[in-house]
């Protein structure tokens, strides 16, 4: 699947929402009718730097979106709130685990990049943590043929 493929499909499952009001933690930016939260373990030009790179891929085009970017250590948390059956869905939870590793390589020095899959409020309802690409290969390698 294309980078996107990926990233269309992501927006498309993701993201009917309504706004979180006060309950997300932190400073906002605003990109189109869309909303990126970054906390205070994050600075202002890494969360600008997400925000561009997440509008020039057309992430904040479609519908209302709402993100939020943490850090903790070296690891940063991407949460995005998504609504109806996405939320379970397997094919988007390995979809977010891809485009957690191209957060990881476009955006944050590959640095790792944990996926939160959250409903409302940012509830959290799945943690896809950071995988690096050169641990898939080794799996791949050690399968069978």
């Amino acid at each position: 699947m294309s980078s996107g493929q990926l990233l269309f499909f992501l927006c498309s499952v993701a993201i009917t929402v309504t706004s979180c009001g006060n309950k997300a933690p932190g400073k906002t930016l605003q990109y189109q009718n869309s909303t990126l939260y970054y906390t205070a373990n994050v600075s202002k030009g890494e969360a600008e730097q997400l925000g561009n790179f997440l509008n020039d891929e057309g992430f904040f085009s479609m519908e209302e979106n709402e993100v939020l970017i943490d850090k903790e250590n070296d690891t940063y948390y991407f949460k995005v709130v998504v609504d109806g059956e996405a939320i379970d869905d397997p094919n988007f939870i390995n979809l977010a685990e891809a485009f957690g590793r191209r957060l990881s390589e476009m955006v944050f020095n590959n640095a790792p990049v944990d996926f939160y899959i959250c409903k409302d409020d940012f509830k959290v309802r799945h943690v896809v943590e950071f995988t690096p690409a050169e641990s898939i290969i080794e799996q791949q390698s050690d399968e069978p043929l």
